[in-house]
């Protein structure tokens, strides 16, 4: 007597008991993604370096279908994201978000240019909170979050 059954197939993903709890996993992935397609975000102090929350945040993002650009104190690749240094423009493309990986006193020099950027929202990262530049984005109307740009992905909050 054959005692297998169909939910202890190994050909369907994580064991889900149907296909219709599968489908609805991915169709909820992909309207996350069409979402987030609408977010394009500047990581602000990307590095190249593995070991460094920025670089983990590149790859999530890009995972998430995030459109993201990138600024770090080297150039470099990241998820398929060139990571520029100094201040960049991005003529008639829009900023949504910009997430901080920097500290307050790395952030003074660039607080201008963050605003000049008219973002939505901005996301000071842990480490990276600074009440003088939120007070100023909020002042102008932007959106502000202390929070990590990792929980909020992980958790489709973002």
């Amino acid at each position: 007597m054959n005692t297998h059954s169909d939910r202890d197939s190994p050909i369907r993903p994580n064991n889900l008991p149907c296909p219709t709890v599968y489908q609805a996993g991915f169709t909820h992935k992909m309207n996350t993604i069409l979402q987030n397609s609408e977010k394009p975000t500047l990581v602000l102090g990307a590095s190249t370096n593995p070991e460094r929350t920025s670089f983990t945040a590149l790859h999530m993002l890009t995972d998430a279908g995030v459109p993201v650009h990138a600024i770090g104190l080297k150039e470099g690749e990241v998820a398929g994201v060139q990571i520029r240094k100094g201040k960049q423009d991005f003529g008639q493309q829009p900023i949504h978000t910009v997430t901080l990986y920097m500290n307050a006193t790395h952030q003074a020099e660039w607080a201008d240019y963050i605003l000049g950027l008219h973002p939505k929202r901005i996301i000071f990262n842990p480490g990276a909170e600074n009440a003088a530049l939120r007070d100023q984005a909020k002042a102008a109307g932007i959106e502000t979050h202390e929070a990590c740009t990792l929980v909020m992905l992980t958790f489709h909050q973002f």
